[in-house]
């Protein structure tokens, strides 16, 4: 008698669906963890949550962990200055915000605050701003795109440091 594959029961069934139920939290290498955290309250206005300090069994501090307004997921800032040098220059986050007005309130944060950062560029879909943390990972701030949005390959600052740098270029 065969099998069915589509009735089959015990350990070795197949799952119905996989799925996640969301992100628990993305994590960026840092050299120095004290400056980090101080420039992700400044410029992005974290809230450090220490009772998730995570300390090694002999008590030193290698990371700790940020909420961002707005932002569910939380934000591990991790002690790995290897690794930080390594993503200079890498963009893996981007923030959005509601509209081009918001995005103009964060430049001028971010101006008062004296935080670096790019002026206001244009994307495919809307506009954006570029903010290297301490270490250069490149965070991007983007306006929150139209609902169908329609893609404008020519309008876009494909050729700016700020959007590509080295590191993201293809060739």
């Amino acid at each position: 008698m065969s099998k069915n594959p589509t009735t089959t029961t015990g350990p070795d069934a197949p799952p119905a669906q996989l799925a996640f139920s969301g992100l628990h939290h993305l994590k960026v290498p840092v050299s120095d963890l004290d400056a980090s955290m101080a420039w992700y309250q400044k410029a992005l206005q974290a809230t450090v949550l220490g009772d998730l300090d995570h300390r090694d069994p002999e008590g030193n501090l290698f990371a700790r962990m940020i909420q961002i307004p707005g932002i569910e997921v939380l934000l591990e800032l991790r002690l790995a200055p290897k690794a930080a040098a390594a993503t200079d220059g890498y963009d893996p986050i981007t923030l959005q915000v509601d509209d081009q007005a918001h995005l103009r309130r964060w430049t001028h944060h971010l101006d008062a605050a004296n935080v670096r950062h790019s002026p206001e560029l244009r994307s495919m879909i809307g506009f954006l701003l570029v903010v290297p943390d301490p270490d250069g990972l490149m965070i991007r701030i983007h306006t929150k795109p139209a609902a169908q949005p329609e893609l404008d390959s020519a309008g876009a600052d494909h050729d700016s440091p700020w959007t590509t740098p080295p590191i993201m270029r293809r060739d």
